[in-house]
């Protein structure tokens, strides 16, 4: 799955447990309605890798500026996400 390399502003559509103690959070990119799967792990608290809210405990609907870089495998790359208002 891709996502916007960079700062996007994005919709909480819905979650799932994965296999891996980690979290799918799906996302609908406010600007372009793409969907995007990120996870967030246990080791973290469900957090993504920098900064932000424990995604376990968000709302479904929620937005947020959520900021992604591809990792190594080529899959996105959770860095930061903060609450925001729709633009």
């Amino acid at each position: 799955m891709e996502a916007p390399n960079g700062e996007w502003v994005g919709r909480l559509d819905d979650r799932a447990w994965g296999d891996r103690c980690n979290l799918f959070c799906y996302f609908s990119d406010v600007a372009t309605g793409q969907t995007i799967r990120l996870s967030v792990f246990s080791s973290n608290s469900y957090r993504p890798y920098q900064r932000g809210p424990a995604f376990d405990e968000e709302a479904i609907g929620g937005v947020f500026r959520i900021r992604t870089s591809p990792s190594k495998n080529g899959l996105p790359k959770f860095l930061s996400a903060e609450r925001a208002a729709l633009p």
